[in-house]
């Protein structure tokens, strides 16, 4: 999937309805999709000729925990919308922002990836970048054929082996 334009879309999404402070929560960047999204948001922000503010970046784990204390940290930021990098890390932020006698999406919109279910499960409902399980599969599963093929047709010149 790509994460960098999913993620792009998201904040376009936020930058198109208005807001200026939109913070996020990534995910890890030790994770190629915790990079890549934090890559689109960045690249967005950048397009729409807005500062990356890094008060205004936090990071999770993809967990409902982690975008809960992430949230927390970045409400002194003031921001007036939230990317997280996942549902789960949303539905947290949510919680936080719920707690702090902030309203969503009144005083702060949140946006997500992934479209879990969790994303319904909130009230309001969550918007989510949808990424659909089976395309993941059938990706994994595509590269993972290339990389057989490619690799045999590697192991048959290397040792001169009949095809």
């Amino acid at each position: 999937m790509d994460n960098v334009t999913g993620a792009k879309s998201m904040l376009e999404h936020l930058i198109g309805l208005g807001h200026r402070r939109i913070a996020t929560i990534a995910g890890p960047q030790s994770n190629v999709a915790g990079r890549d999204r934090l890559r689109g948001y960045r690249l967005a922000l950048a397009k729409a000729g807005m500062a990356c503010d890094e008060a205004l970046v936090a990071y999770g784990d993809y967990t409902e925990e982690s975008g809960y204390y992430a949230a927390q940290r970045l409400l002194p930021a003031e921001p007036t919308a939230i990317f997280a990098a996942s549902d789960s890390m949303a539905v947290g932020a949510i919680k936080a922002l719920t707690q702090a006698g902030r309203r969503v999406p009144e005083d702060v919109s949140v946006g997500g990836y992934d479209d879990a279910p969790a994303a319904t499960l909130v009230t309001p409902q969550l918007t989510t970048v949808q990424q659909l399980v089976i395309d993941l599969g059938k990706t994994a599963a595509e590269k993972l054929i290339s990389l057989l093929e490619n690799h045999s047709a590697i192991l048959r010149r290397s040792f001169c082996l009949p095809v």
